[in-house]
Formats: structure tokens, C-alpha cells, sequence
């Protein structure tokens, strides 16, 4: 009884150090205070558990994913300082610190020792920036805060809400498996045979157009939209399939069953990614007979999470719908409470509401509240229509998306060719973004 006893009791020892050595010594340079006094307050074993990985789930750049790739580098940084040789060379050193936050330089200079960094956008460093050392006689560096850039202190005291880059989640995201097409089935081998062989294939005929809206942080949410004529292509059922490879090689598919009906002229998929370029690889293929077709297309996807202001998705249409309720869409037409149907051409009638709707990114707050001005014109050689300007002014979450929309009547618009000219003023920031398309209003 005795030596079960003892071994019950250094297993609640092992854990009581384990929780102790993660706060104090693991998470030290990164957790916030507010953090450190929620997770002394937590009773059980159960709950330090969910706090870690809701943790490290805030810090992941890529919340879609299983992979955190911050933590693993972040570990990987703290592994490397702790297995310095010597007397007090692990995690609290002056140069330990600095590469548990900032890495290893791209280059070191002596005389004094002097480390040298690339901008690091999450710490809202915008340029290079160097950090300097005094050698203590025991050879350790000691930083010299007067010939340090002002950058390295300002990211150093504010390194825990940096890095913090989902703030609104509060459960554990359900991580999205990455998806892989069988590579014995019929969409696995034509995907393979057009990213190895260049392979582009045309049994039905389709036009595509692509749209990029913000995700969870650092992806950005891509929408492929397939347009069909159904009489042309001649299918009932089909499949969307594709593959999306980036430089490095890896790659993402998707699949998904469609059915054509004639009032039908879009399908669409959509899917996560990162923002980097890729070659996209997307096909079609008619269930009942195997035809098929498959194109490529070099992109870039966009990056939604820097911090200036950004105008991002784009809708113009002459057809959008309550959204009833439970209805699930992530795709770049769901605006908040309505679904906007895509045109294939910007082509309206003068009895039509050409609507417009958008979405702006990173507007920065006063008081928590956002100040816009947005402005419409509408331009052809010798006219101009410009609608009056409209202000938004109201308290918005830290990081929300701003959606807007407007329905514009064509009654009195001459028909021709107009270039749209969409113009948004952040009145805090000053900072001034605008998209353009091409419209054509006929009779």
C-alpha cells in the first residue's frame, strides 16, 4: 500500500512540475499576464490541458490546419538556446531571448557583436533592424539597449499580443484534414497527368473566374466558379475536381458533385490556402460519360492580413436573395444575411439594380469605432454619374470584416460602356483603396 502510495504521489508531483515548467519557464517570454493569472486560477488537469491548446490555436498562423507551424518554430527556438553549453546559457540569457522571439540572424558582425535581421511583418518590423551586444567577461552578451534599434524593444515588450493571431477563438478549432484524390480514380489520374505532363484537356466547354475573401488568419479563402451553358456541355452530373501545388511542391485537392440544371449557368467550389502563388489545376468531368476538362492557371493569392486597408472581394450582379435560415456557404457570394449570384458578364438592363457588394479589410479603429467614407462613379467618355457619398460610422470588433452593399438603379442611365469605379477613405488612417471593373448597361 505504502509503495502505491508513493508512486500515486510522484505522478501528481510529475504533473504539478510539468504545468509549473510550461508557465514559468516554456511559455515565459509569450504568454500575457492576463493569461498567466487564468491559468493559475484553473482547478484540474482537464482544464490546464484545453487552456494549452487553446493557446497555441491563437498563436497558429494557419487555424485550418493541424500543423501549427508557429509553435513548432517557436519550440524548436527554445530547444536550440537550452541546449547551449556552458554556465547560464539557456532561456533567460540576453541572446537567448532575442532568438527565442526574433530567430537567428541572416548575419553577424563583431565589434562590437552586432546581429542582423529581415523585417518581420507579425512584429511590425517593416525593415531591416539590427540588434547589438556588449561581451561580459564571461563571454556572455549582454544587450546594449542604447545602440539596439528602437523596433527590437517595442516587438520584445509587446511579443505576447503579436503573436496572438486568432484572438476570437475561444474552442479548439476542428482542423480540416488535407483532402488528396485517389490517385487510382479517374479525377486522381487526370490531375496527375496535367501538373507532371502539362496536360490541358477541352471536352466541355466551361468558362471559370476566381475569387479571394479573408479566412482565419494567414489563409485566404479562394472561390472557383465554374459557368456553364448546360446545352453545350451536355451534362446532367458532374464532378468539380482539382489541385492547387505551390513552389515547394505541396499540394491540396478538392472534389465535388454537381448537378446541372438548366436555370443553372454556375457551380462553384471553394477551399482554403495560404497566401503564396501556386499552379492551379481545375477540371470538369461528365459522370455518365468520362468526358472531361482540365485547365492550369498560375496564381497568386492575396493576402488579406496585412495591415493596411484592403478592398477585397468584389460582386457586381443583378440577382441577390435573402439567405434562409440554416443555410451554410463560405463561398465569396454569402454577404452576411444575402447571397449574391454571379454574372459572367458585366453586362445589365436599364430595368435592372446593378448591385454592389464588397468587403473591406483592416480598417483601423478609434474608440472602437471604424469611420469610412465610400464613393461610386460611374464613368464614360463625356459622362459621369457619382453617387453622393456615404458614411459609415459605427463600433466594430477588432479585426471584423466590413461588408457593404448597394443596389444601383439603371433607370437613368444612358446605356454604353462604364468603368465602375469603387472608392473607400479610412477617415482615421487616411489610407485611400479603390477597384475598378468594366459594365456595360444596354436596353
Amino acid at each position: 500500500m505504502l509503495l502505491l502510495f508513493i508512486n500515486f504521489s510522484s505522478l501528481l508531483s510529475a504533473r504539478k512540475d510539468k504545468y509549473k515548467k510550461w508557465l514559468n519557464e516554456e511559455v515565459y517570454w509569450i504568454i500575457t499576464p492576463e493569461e498567466k493569472e487564468v491559468f493559475k486560477k484553473l482547478k484540474s488537469d482537464k482544464e490546464r490541458e484545453k487552456f494549452i491548446a487553446l493557446f497555441w490555436a491563437k498563436r497558429d498562423p494557419t487555424a485550418l490546419t493541424e500543423k501549427n507551424e508557429f509553435k513548432d518554430g517557436y519550440y524548436s527556438r527554445l530547444n536550440y538556446v537550452n541546449l547551449k553549453s556552458g554556465k547560464d546559457k539557456g532561456w533567460k540569457t540576453d541572446a537567448s531571448k532575442i532568438i527565442i522571439i526574433f530567430g537567428l540572424p541572416k548575419e553577424k558582425r563583431t565589434k562590437p557583436e552586432t546581429w542582423i535581421y529581415n523585417p518581420i511583418s507579425y512584429l511590425n518590423i517593416k525593415d531591416e533592424f539590427q540588434i547589438v551586444f556588449d561581451t561580459a567577461r564571461d563571454k556572455r552578451l549582454i544587450l546594449n539597449k542604447k545602440l539596439t534599434s528602437k523596433v527590437t524593444f517595442d516587438a520584445m515588450d509587446n511579443y505576447a499580443s503579436r503573436t496572438i493571431f486568432n484572438p476570437q477563438l475561444k474552442e479548439i478549432p476542428k482542423y480540416i484534414k488535407k483532402f488528396m484524390l485517389d490517385p487510382q480514380s479517374l479525377e486522381g489520374k487526370i490531375i496527375e497527368k496535367a501538373s507532371t505532363e502539362e496536360h490541358e484537356h477541352k471536352d466541355i466547354p466551361f468558362d471559370f473566374a476566381l475569387h479571394f475573401t479573408k479566412a482565419l488568419k494567414g489563409n485566404t479563402h479562394i472561390t472557383l466558379v465554374y459557368f456553364l451553358n448546360q446545352e453545350e456541355a451536355g451534362i446532367d452530373k458532374g464532378v468539380l475536381f482539382g489541385r492547387i501545388k505551390a513552389e515547394d511542391g505541396t499540394f491540396e485537392d478538392f472534389k465535388k458533385k454537381i448537378e446541372a440544371k438548366k436555370e443553372d449557368y454556375f457551380v462553384y467550389a471553394d477551399f482554403p490556402a495560404l497566401p503564396k502563388k501556386y499552379e492551379f489545376y481545375f477540371g470538369l468531368r461528365d459522370e455518365k460519360s468520362d468526358r472531361y476538362s482540365v485547365s492550369k492557371k498560375e496564381i497568386e493569392v492575396p493576402n488579406f492580413w496585412k495591415s493596411e486597408l484592403e478592398l477585397g472581394n468584389l460582386v457586381l450582379t443583378d440577382k441577390v436573395e435573402m439567405i434562409t435560415p440554416g443555410f451554410r456557404d463560405t463561398s465569396a457570394f454569402n454577404f452576411g444575411q444575402y447571397f449574391a449570384y454571379p454574372k459572367k458578364e458585366m453586362v445589365f438592363k436599364k430595368m435592372d439594380n446593378l448591385n454592389i457588394l464588397y468587403q473591406i479589410y483592416n480598417p483601423k479603429t478609434e474608440n472602437k469605432k471604424v469611420k469610412l467614407g465610400e464613393e461610386i462613379f460611374l464613368k464614360k467618355e463625356g459622362r459621369t454619374y457619382k453617387l453622393p457619398e456615404r458614411p459609415l460610422e459605427r463600433e466594430v470588433p477588432e479585426g471584423q470584416v466590413i461588408v457593404f452593399g448597394f443596389p444601383l438603379p439603371l433607370l437613368s442611365v444612358e446605356p454604353g460602356e462604364y468603368e465602375l469605379l469603387i472608392k473607400i477613405t479610412d477617415k482615421i488612417s487616411n489610407q485611400v483603396v479603390e477597384k475598378k471593373v468594366k459594365v456595360v448597361v444596354v436596353e
